[in-house]
């Protein structure tokens, strides 16, 4: 077998790459295709005043408190914080 037919045997069976549609495809990751939500990291002390003040970026916050003990001890407290300021304030 030449060397040339080797070659087309192997592409013919080699499976075709998927087609590509998203950043991905090259292993890449752009900064602003990254979605830290999905990646499980903490959000920011903005996020988790946002999620406390109007219930902003509730699914991140409440997941990352499930996966992190410390960090649901903290936002109960701060949520208790919160509802007590805010009390404090309609009395006034």
């Amino acid at each position: 077998m030449s060397r040339r037919r080797r070659e087309d045997a192997w592409r013919s069976e080699a499976p075709s790459p998927p087609a590509s549609t998203g950043p991905a495809a090259s292993g890449i990751v752009r900064k602003e295709d990254f979605d830290v939500e999905l990646a499980g990291e903490a959000p920011p002390w903005h996020v988790v005043h946002a999620y406390l003040s109007g219930g902003e970026h509730r699914a991140w916050v409440e997941a990352y408190a499930q996966r992190s003990r410390a960090f649901a001890e903290v936002l109960t407290a701060l949520r208790n914080d919160h509802e007590e300021r805010r009390e404090a304030r309609r009395r006034r």
